[in-house]
């Protein structure tokens, strides 16, 4: 396998529509977590808006719950090119989530949410 080089990796990335860009952000954090000096780190994707001069939004991207979804027709991999339209609060730690899917894992504190 021939190595890719920086510059093409993000020239790459640049370059995806704005869902695939969240879908494959979100998948690449999932499980992103270590600690140091005794402090518990994650990566997480966020969205980041706002309307006019209202203030700065922020709600993390989640994937969807793959547990949820084994056995239906998504079970082979959920659309890719599903806008993000969905979000809810997490109950676990009251951070706000957003999705392409209903039902999904806060990418934080791994809760289960049904975002509408």
């Amino acid at each position: 396998m021939e190595a890719l080089d920086r510059g093409s990796v993000l020239d790459w990335l640049r370059s995806l529509p704005e869902e695939k860009f969240a879908h494959l952000l979100a998948e690449a954090c999932q499980g992103r977590a270590y600690q140091q000096h005794g402090t518990d780190l994650r990566y997480v994707a966020a969205q980041v808006w706002r309307d006019g001069d209202e203030p700065w939004m922020v709600e993390l991207v989640a994937a969807e719950d793959a547990a949820r979804y084994r056995d239906t027709p998504f079970a082979a991999g959920f659309p890719t090119d599903d806008p993000i339209v969905r979000s809810a609060e997490c109950q676990g730690c009251g951070l706000r989530v957003c999705s392409w899917a209903r039902w999904v894992r806060c990418p934080v504190c791994g809760a289960e949410l049904s975002c509408s």
